[in-house]
């Protein structure tokens, strides 16, 4: 899992923050009919390592029209381009979702697919029939019919995002930096923007544990200095200023520990290779003996 992957997960992971995003991208007459109330994330995943390649999932269910329990998913594509034909993963995917429900259960589950695309190319959309040439009337009826939904932040405005799409700050600041992330240029030309909607979001402990998670994503996908970052989030908000110093101080520190702990496993492994006993190994590397027999079985 990427970066990428790992923000959008963590924060529509959160029932209130995909109720959001749910009502600011599905269309309004899909949206009428499922009760968001319901909505509840199922600790699953459906992705096979072929379907990994591609995708990052979160899995909801929802109750559709008071009655019908619905499966929504939200699947992150990890590519900065378009995939040529969907479809044959979704299908691929969907089949694994009804594969996996009750053999007891009479009706199989609907599931509604969601693509989140944030490249910088546009997502064309066809239908499945559009992948097939010289298909008439009498050779439709063997074409699998389904449909999913596309959120390509290409094709969603700045402002719309801010102000219209989203009620959350959550998800009005990370779609902003999601559809910018692919070029540095522009998050720095819109950073005030983009975090304006944290103004008192960042005071209160959701605000706190957002920001701290959003601030790592930007440390290691964004080439912005800390004291930068530091700095802007601070005309922004006393509190995110205060809490992008203690992040970039945390993170520090956990470069050097990790620095320090890697070049403990190469002078082990260097240690190893010259035959020198694993108890004067722990004693001059400070590894314990778990973590030396670890990197000797790797060694073969």
């Amino acid at each position: 899992m990427n970066d990428h992957d790992k923000i959008f997960k963590e924060i529509e992971s959160i029932k209130e923050n995909a109720a959001d995003f749910i009502q600011g991208t599905f269309p309004k007459h899909l949206v009428q009919q499922l009760d968001l109330d319901s909505l509840k994330l199922e600790k699953t995943s459906y992705l096979d390592d072929t379907l990994k390649e591609s995708f990052s999932d979160l899995v909801y269910s929802c109750t559709y029209s008071g009655k019908t329990v619905v499966t929504i998913t939200l699947l992150f594509e990890h590519k900065s381009y378009p995939v040529r034909h969907p479809h044959l993963q979704l299908l691929r995917y969907m089949l694994r979702i009804w594969d996996a429900q009750p053999k007891k259960q009479r009706y199989l589950q609907p599931v509604i697919p969601v693509i989140f695309y944030h490249g910088r190319k546009r997502w064309t959309y066809r239908s499945f029939a559009q992948s097939f040439a010289g298909v008439d009337v009498l050779l439709e009826r063997f074409v699998p019919h389904f449909d999913y939904l596309l959120t390509d932040l290409s094709q969603y405005d700045a402002r719309a995002i801010r102000e219209t799409l989203f009620k959350r700050d959550a998800n009005r600041i990370l779609m902003q930096l999601l559809k910018y992330v692919g070029d540095e240029r522009l998050i720095e030309e819109h950073f005030q923007e983009i975090f304006a909607p944290g103004t008192s979001y960042f005071s209160n402990p959701e605000g706190e544990s957002f920001l701290i998670s959003v601030l790592v994503y930007i440390y290691h996908t964004v080439d912005l200095s800390p004291g930068s970052i530091v700095q802007r989030l601070s005309e922004i908000s006393r509190e995110g200023g205060q809490i992008a110093m203690t992040t970039a101080t945390r993170l520090h520190e956990e470069g050097k520990r990790q620095g320090i702990q890697e070049e403990r496993r190469m002078n082990a492994q260097r240690m190893l290779a010259d035959n020198v006993p694993i108890q004067a190994i722990a004693k001059y590397t400070g590894l314990s003996i778990a973590e030396i027999e670890a990197l000797r079985d790797e060694q073969g």
